[in-house]
Parts: structure tokens; sequence; C-alpha cells
């Protein structure tokens, strides 16, 4: 089943070269409804929480939470919109923030914000560009940058970032490469890197490009091995690429860069194909693959990798 979404999983692990690797996957409690599109985020306190997302034409405001004690999802607060696309980001304080996406008709500007530690939904300002299958990273400096993604009618290059402490958006330098179905994640050396997506006319990328929040400057880095629509993991000395799909194929490969080397390294593959998944980085380094999509149909498996 081809996605409308498109994405490969992009997050961060907290590793460092010269520590002892695990490089192995386990399972995990399915989600309560397949879908994908959807965004997922670790909370301080180890649990995940996943929202939003589409099945065929139905789009969730569902969100739930992951307890790794219990192994066990439970429902909490709905969004307040169903959407899916989304960029999303834990800010320094441990709330989730979630703009953009759609609804299958229309691209969105808007803005929310989830505190589990009231179990509430808040409304933000509106991010000044409506925008689906975007990308979103938290970075050093405390503002939620969303990347790219679709407008649709054309890609985009288009970076803001929300403000926190003003409660408002800024405009930010331009990523190179216009693109959607792209990830984004704050990596080892404080920037925030963009990796892989598609692009009209060309199709899916391999391209990664990192953004140096403090200068306000977009840099090539070395590209993927494997071009492929997507999100990212970015790591102390390591970065990880998940799965994500080429036209009908869809990939269970895991690539991992080395930031200090600037080297790529195959590791073990992910056990379900899939492309628009949510990834989710833990506090213990431990990446959640929640749902997503393949030829089979759309996926509420959860696969855990522990690089």
């Amino acid at each position: 089943m081809r996605s409308l979404i498109g994405s490969v999983a992009w997050t961060v692990t907290l590793l460092s070269s010269a520590m002892a690797r695990a490089d192995n996957w386990t399972g995990a409690a399915t989600l309560s409804e397949a879908r994908e599109g959807l965004g997922a985020v670790g909370l301080p306190d180890g649990r995940v929480v996943a929202f939003g997302g589409h099945r065929g034409s139905t789009f969730f405001t569902l969100a739930e939470i992951y307890d790794p004690a219990s192994d066990a999802w439970s429902p909490v607060a709905s969004m307040p919109i169903p959407r899916a696309g989304q960029a999303s980001g834990l800010s320094a304080d441990g709330r989730v923030f979630v703009a953009g996406g759609w609804d299958g008709v229309t691209n969105y500007d808007s803005f929310v914000v989830y505190d589990a530690g009231i179990d509430a939904w808040s409304v933000g300002p509106a991010m000044p560009t409506a925008r689906r299958a975007t990308a979103g990273a938290v970075g050093l400096d405390g503002l939620f940058y969303v990347i790219g993604g679709f407008d649709g009618i054309s890609d985009l290059s288009t970076v803001e970032a929300y403000d926190p402490l003003n409660d408002v958006w800024l405009t930010r330098a331009p990523m190179p490469t216009a693109r959607r179905g792209l990830a984004a994640t704050l990596s080892s050396d404080g920037r925030i890197y963009a990796a892989g997506g598609a692009a009209m006319g060309v199709g899916p990328l391999n391209t990664v490009e990192a953004y140096d929040t403090a200068v306000d400057t977009w840099s090539t880095i070395t590209p993927m091995p494997t071009a492929r629509q997507g999100v990212f993991a970015g790591a102390v000395a390591r970065a990880h690429v998940i799965g994500g799909q080429t036209g009908g194929t869809f990939f269970d490969g895991v690539e991992s860069y080395d930031s200090m080397t600037g080297v790529w390294t195959t590791e073990s593959p992910m056990p379900t194909p899939r492309a628009g998944a949510g990834v989710a980085r833990t506090p213990n380094g431990k990446l959640y693959v929640c749902g997503g999509n393949n030829e089979v149909g759309f996926q509420s498996v959860v696969e855990v990798y522990d690089p």
C-alpha cells in the first residue's frame, strides 16, 4: 500500500562510539489503532506518547501513552483536531509540541501543546506556513524548528521556529533542498540534521543537511547510502535512519551515521519493513518505532531498537 505520508524513521541515540553497542530489536505492545503518519515522542519519565495519524480516509485525534514497565498503551486526552504528517518535538520543560499536518483535505498551520503532567492539550499561535509531511526538532536554544514539508502545491524549504518564552514564531534561513517526507533531529554536535525525503521531479533523496541554530546557516553533510522518504535519528557519535520507502518498496534497513568520521554503517534490520511510522527516543536511548504502513497495509506494530 503506497504511503500518503512516506516517511523513514529518524531519531536520536545518545551513544559514544567507544561504548559497547547492543544493535538489537525487541517487540512491544501494539498500538490501539493501526495507522501511519502519526507522531511519537519519548517523555522525560521514560514513557512514550503517540498521537494522530491516519488509516486511509480516517484521520485520528487519538493520543495514547505507552508505559514500558507494564508493556501497555493507555488512552489519554485526544488532540483538538485530527491530523497526520505533523512535526513534533519535546520541549525543554517536558511538553510535547505538535505543528502542521493535514486532515486529508486541508493543510494545517495549527500548533498545539500536550502536557502529560495534567493530561491536557492547549492551542498555541498558528505557524506562519500551513504544511504537511514536515519535520520538527527542538534545538539547544529551546526553540521548536519546523522544517520543509508540502503545502499542497510545492515542496518547501521553509524553516520556522517557535519561541516558547515569547510565544511567537520566527522565520529562519531556508533549507537548501526543498522536500517533503523528511526527518529532522537535534544531532550530537548541537546542529539539527534534516535527512532524506522526496522532491517533485526528483523522487526520494539521500540528502542530509545540517542547520546551525547559533548562526542560522545550513551546510551539507555525507549523504545516506539509501535514498528514501524519511525521518532520522541523531546521536552523540551515531545517528540512525530506519525503514522508509522508495515508490512501492518498503525498507527494513537501518543505517547509522558517525558524526565524528562522516561514515555510514549498516546495522541490524527492523523486523517489520514500513514507512510513515512515529519514532520516539526514550531517556535510556532506546528507539520506539510505532505504527506505519507497508505493502500489507496499515500497521499497529511497535518495535524497539537498542543501539
